[in-house]
């Protein structure tokens, strides 16, 4: 006990000197902490027989607690940050650099330092609400063949003929429909119930007009492009052509040969695009009240009005006013198709990839969920019952998760008997946590559909019925708000400093442990780095982010793999402590460490690391916090981040630990809960006078340190409760899915690989009556292809699919549009060829699954997977794929789990080595996100065997 006293950090015996006062005010405590106190506790201890279930309890209350991301602000001196340099060299080594990178800013000699925290990432802001287009899915090869220029031409082809048959419906929409339907209100009769000619305004909106002009004109330029470049585009596409690499060499000029007319066609779209958008905002704003507006206008059916209707017809009156909403999403589908023929190298891609940025800016206009925070919130504040007056959430919801509460000891293997259910809500000024009334449906990504639908809403018609099936449990500072999660990440551990509660709920600190469900699930390192996110966010303004000398970095290459978010800026030494909610470490440079030290004694400030020149090239890093020791290093550019990583892995663990004053309180509560709960294995043995179980912290802290001692008892001859006892009085999380275990590794490599090794199962359990799966709708598209290409078993012919390079695109983008809609029409996935539903299985891997779910194996994995398959032996490596399976996210190892299962399926029934070589390659392809498919051949027969 005196060795457990002599560790106990000063802030935690603070701590429990002030609860036990607080028990007992007025009344003089006897000395703590020290030998008295320590033998009075060691005469009263009592030896227990049944040991397994404190010790496992213990275990799991106690478990690893890690960081996996933190955010830190790098401060740079005044007039550093200079604007980029423009590039001397302009010779691009294939594979050397990204060609569609920015260029980056200069931060004087620290330049190479500030790049090694690697390159500029995206945040939202108002202004831009998306990261800029990058290429997918082009070739990484410099040669320009026959087949991808064929592809292009068609495809220019096909924007010119399907804007022709556009326009013409637009002109038959403005130039006959409407303005018949204006001259008869003009000539309409003071008792006639047909709408006047204002009224008709908001059916027919005056941008019609202007839409109709502009895409008139835009006709006009590709339809010329596509003429004068006929004649060389023929002699072109016959023959292969070598595209140099030089930037400066595959810049066209005027002068310079487009023979199959890509750039200039590239850069008409480029050209016009940034026209649409006037006239299409002000279209898709009016146009989510056509239909009431018509709905009303044809209420009385003997009008002249609703004759004129009826003469029209009022299904072609209704697709004719929904063609320009259509339209435009139908432009990023034709790029997409454009660069996916051309290589990477080739001067359209650029162009193109931006043509396509001010399609999505204009489809965003009329999303205006994403600038309308007070229209959503107003409708949150409907839904959730007892929302606090004082609480206003700032900008925009970024994200909602599920979440089931654990209670101490948090064991995960075990359901509870009444699971306490909620929805996180992430803003960046503050952390919402909401409770579901039992028996409540309510979903996260449910919650969100409502609030987009409602900041969409300009009228002021009622969204829903409102049932309040939420209520506000706690709102919590999200800067005062310390997250860690457990090795396995499933459970998500919220440790607030400070607390913002309803006013008639009582301020806590108490540490929260979360288990995140649906698509959280076991991603709680993800949820972490949203939160750090939004803390930048709220921490910045957006006129600091964009200033032009802001930026957000990420390394790579960190020791533990901790994330790092650093908000790189420069500011003045007063303007830097003026500024509020501070990141609590801190990168400065040329600062002494007297100067250092002063200001982490005098901020909130927890870690502040100096960096200094030491010579041509080498740098000094000091790292100085509040728990721990100072440390000194010397590194180069290359080491930079490693050396960085590990200092702050050393100190990340005490200071969310506590020894840190801010987290001591917090932790001590925690510990507190924990202790009830051990009791229950105690009452069990031991009778003691007034109950052993305290009904709060307080008295339990009163009676350890030495309050009114309990005379002892006698030990009884009970047996100790089991398990099952105990996690019944105790409810644990239940098992999102009823085929996955909960225990921190994976039974088998694929869950239900003994039961059906072969069958194609479709992906993902499903869900539970009264609830809706997040991503069932992907889940199944996937299942629907998975079920087609098993339905062609037998029948695929190797030769299809090394050819479908050459498939028809309109086809594949046909069945690819089908499925994503409604995944019940697989009819229309069995009357294509075989090659066409391949290419359109790979299209939904590379886009809609891949947006949504991630790569079902990201480029590292896979490089990772096929080193250690490799180099190691088959027992080492299944061991490596067993904690790869479980660190990937439910979504995608399903996904993996089942292409596997289809693959081993369609070799099974192939009738020759080709066949299945072809099948092999081309599953390959779907599994590679970037580099050579070949090259893991081997890895994806392995799995097909042995998995």
């Amino acid at each position: 006990m005196l060795k457990y006293f002599a560790e106990l950090s000063e802030p935690a015996k603070e701590c429990l000197q002030t609860i036990s006062r607080a028990e007992k005010p007025g009344v003089r405590l006897p000395k703590l902490f020290d030998e008295m106190h320590a033998a009075e506790i060691a005469n009263r201890m009592t030896k227990i027989d049944h040991t397994a279930d404190i010790v496992r309890d213990i275990r799991g209350a106690f478990q690893e607690r890690k960081v996996p991301w933190v955010d830190i602000d790098v401060v740079l001196p005044a007039g550093v940050i200079q604007p980029p340099q423009p590039d001397i060299d302009d010779g691009v080594h294939e594979g050397n650099a990204d060609l569609f990178d920015a260029p980056d800013l200069q931060y004087g000699r620290y330049t190479s330092l500030i790049q090694s925290l690697g390159a500029p990432m995206f945040l939202p802001t108002s202004r831009l609400k998306r990261a800029p287009s990058q290429p997918t899915n082009v070739s990484k090869s410099r040669l320009f063949s026959k087949s991808q220029k064929q592809a292009l031409r068609l495809t220019m082809c096909e924007v010119v003929d399907t804007e022709e048959r556009y326009v013409n419906k637009l002109y038959t929409l403005v130039c006959n429909v409407a303005e018949e339907f204006r001259l008869k209100a003009q000539a309409r009769g003071a008792s006639s119930t047909s709408p006047d000619e204002s009224d008709l305004a908001t059916l027919f909106p005056p941008c019609l007009n202007e839409i109709l002009e502009v895409n008139m004109g835009f006709l006009g330029v590709i339809r010329q492009i596509l003429e004068e470049t006929e004649k060389d585009a023929i002699d072109d596409i016959t023959e292969d052509t070598q595209l140099p690499s030089s930037v400066s060499q595959r810049s066209f000029s005027r002068e310079e040969n487009d023979a199959i007319g890509a750039v200039a066609f590239a850069n008409a779209l480029l050209e016009w695009f940034p026209r649409f958008s006037q006239p299409y905002a002000d279209y898709m704003r009016a146009h989510t009240g056509f239909t009431q507006t018509l709905n009303s206008f044809m209420r009385d059916k003997n009008s002249s009005f609703s004759k004129r209707v009826y003469e029209t017809g009022e299904q072609k009156l209704r697709s004719l006013l929904m063609e320009p909403v259509q339209r435009l999403p139908r432009y990023s589908l034709l790029i997409d198709t454009m660069t996916s023929s051309l290589p990477l190298v080739h001067a359209a891609v650029r162009p193109l990839l931006k043509a396509r940025d001010v399609i999505k800016d204009i489809c965003s206009l009329d999303d205006t969920s994403s600038t309308n925070h007070d229209q959503s919130f107003r409708r949150l504040k409907e839904l959730v019952d007892g929302w606090p007056s004082t609480i206003l959430p700032t900008g925009r919801l970024i994200t909602a998760v599920d979440f089931n509460e654990l209670t101490p000891p948090y064991h995960l293997d075990v359901p509870p008997i009444e699971p306490s259910a909620g929805i996180m809500l992430i803003y960046k000024n503050c952390l919402v946590l909401l409770s579901k009334t039992l028996g409540s449906r309510a979903t996260a990504r449910g919650l969100l559909a409502d609030l987009d639908n409602a900041a969409a809403t300009t009228n002021a018609a009622p969204n829903s019925p409102i049932s309040m099936e939420l209520r506000v449990v706690q709102v919590y500072d999200l800067h005062t708000v310390r997250c860690t999660q457990s090795t396995c990440g499933r459970i998500l551990f919220l440790a607030p400093t400070s607390a913002t509660s309803r006013p008639d709920q009582n301020t806590t600190v108490d540490l929260l442990a979360l288990e995140p469900i649906s698509m959280y699930e076991g991603r709680a390192s993800r949820i972490i780095e949203e939160i750090a996110k939004a803390k930048i966010e709220g921490r910045f303004s957006e006129n600091e982010r964009e200033n032009g000398k802001w930026s957000l970095r990420s390394p790579t290459g960190t020791v533990g793999n901790l994330g790092i978010l650093a908000c790189v800026f420069e500011e003045e030494q007063e303007e830097t402590t003026r500024r509020a909610n501070l990141s609590r470490i801190r990168v400065v440079f040329d600062t002494s460490r007297a100067v250092c030290s002063q200001t982490l004694s005098n901020s909130d400030l927890e870690v502040i690391v100096s960096v200094s020149l030491a010579n041509e090239d080498q740098y000094r890093v000091d790292v100085d916090s509040v728990v721990g020791s100072p440390s000194s290093d010397m590194v180069t550019v290359d080491s930079f981040v490693p050396v960085l990583s590990k200092r702050l892995l050393n100190v990340l663990l005490p200071l969310h630990g506590p020894r840190n004053r801010t987290m001591t309180e917090s932790i001590v509560h925690s510990n507190f809960e924990i202790l009830r709960y051990l009791t229950g294995h105690l009452m069990a043995q031991f009778k003691v006078p007034r109950g052993f179980r305290p009904p709060s912290p307080s008295k339990l802290l009163s009676s350890l340190l030495g309050g009114n001692q309990a005379k002892e008892s006698n030990t009884a001859n009970s047996k100790s409760p089991s398990s099952a006892t105990l996690l019944g009085e105790f409810p644990k999380m239940p098992p999102p899915r009823a085929n996955m275990s909960r225990s921190n590794t994976l039974p088998s490599v694929f869950p239900g690989k003994e039961e059906s090794p072969i069958k194609i199962s479709v992906v993902g359990a499903a869900p539970s009556k009264g609830q809706e799966s997040p991503f069932s709708a992907l889940e199944q598209t996937f299942a629907a292809y998975a079920l087609a290409l098993q339905s062609r078993s037998g029948n695929i012919v190797g030769r299809s699919l090394r050819g479908r390079d050459n498939v028809d695109r309109s086809s594949v983008n046909e069945l690819y549009n089908i499925l994503l809609e409604n995944p019940g029409k697989i009819q229309a996935a069995a009357e294509v060829p075989v090659d066409t539903l391949f290419v359109a299985f790979e299209t939904f891997m590379a886009n809609a699954w891949s947006e949504h779910m991630g790569p079902v194996i990201d480029l590292s994995s896979l490089k990772i997977l096929q080193a250690q398959f490799d180099n190691m032996f088959p027992r080492d490596f299944e061991e490596n794929f067993r904690r790869f399976l479980a660190d990937m996210s439910p979504q995608n190892r399903r996904a993996l789990a089942s292409m596997i299962r289809l693959l081993a399926e369609l070799l099974d029934a192939s009738g020759s080595d080709g066949d299945r070589g072809a099948l092999t390659a081309a599953f390959a392809e779907v599994l590679t996100v970037e580099g050579d498919p070949m090259h893991h051949i081997s890895l994806l027969d392995r799995l097909v065997d042995d998995f």
